[in-house]
């Protein structure tokens, strides 16, 4: 990987082994971030099975559609509220009972819960996740919760802490207004880890920052929770 030039002009490389490894690059608006990225990553497309681009606020990534496409990489461009997701779908290998408190615990994380609000959570996923006969199955087609089902099962739930039980649905309502009636509406939405296989740029700017959150962190935990697993 062509990292840069030296002061002599002679190539500056890495393996592109090293990219297996986080990498982070900071600087000031101006500084050249995006053009760095733009060199990375039509160097390293046509290395990799899949990719994953995010435009979380300008269209950076369409600049080089054109160019990915000469290295033979068709980059799928995706609009956030063209997306069908299942936050509570558990990914490919992982036991439901390790997914429930992993991602009521990004849920309370993206909706900024309170802690008595954060328990309620997992007791309600917990039930909707037996109540649906999930727990205890081994199988890709079940059918999962969705985040209507937890919105419907706390409006029901009037034993519930008032406090905590007002803040779920307040955080709740907001995040699914955000995205509109279809992007979280399915009860088994697009396998994370076929998606991990394709190159895809996620168009996010647009929508409310919790709405970006809930989406980055469930494709990251769960593809990242599957391959652990």
């Amino acid at each position: 990987l062509i990292q840069g030039f030296d002061s002599k002009g002679k190539r500056i490389l890495i393996p592109i082994q090293y990219l297996n490894a986080h990498s982070l690059t900071l600087a000031s608006s101006g500084a050249g971030k995006t053009t760095k990225a733009y060199f990375h990553v039509l160097q390293i497309a046509h290395h990799i099975k899949g990719l994953w681009l995010f435009d979380c606020a300008k269209r950076e990534w369409q600049k080089i559609e054109r160019l990915l496409a000469r290295v033979g990489v068709d980059l799928i461009v995706l609009p956030a509220r063209s997306m069908k997701i299942n936050p509570l779908q558990v990914p490919l290998g992982v036991d439901p009972l390790d997914w429930i408190p992993r991602i009521s615990d990004t849920l309370v994380m993206v909706m900024e819960l309170p802690p008595r609000a954060s328990k309620l959570l997992q007791s309600v996923l917990y039930k909707l996740f037996r109540k649906m006969g999930v727990v205890g199955m081994d199988t890709p087609h079940t059918l999962y919760p969705t985040l209507y089902d937890v919105l419907h099962a706390v409006k029901q739930d009037k034993a519930a802490n008032p406090q905590a039980r007002h803040a779920l649905l307040d955080s709740l309502d907001s995040l699914l207004a955000s995205l509109g009636p279809d992007v979280l509406a399915y009860r088994r939405g697009w396998p994370i880890h076929e998606l991990a296989k394709l190159p895809i740029n996620y168009v996010l700017g647009g929508i409310a920052d919790v709405a970006l959150d809930l989406i980055l962190n469930t494709l990251l935990i769960a593809e990242f929770s599957s391959r652990v697993a």
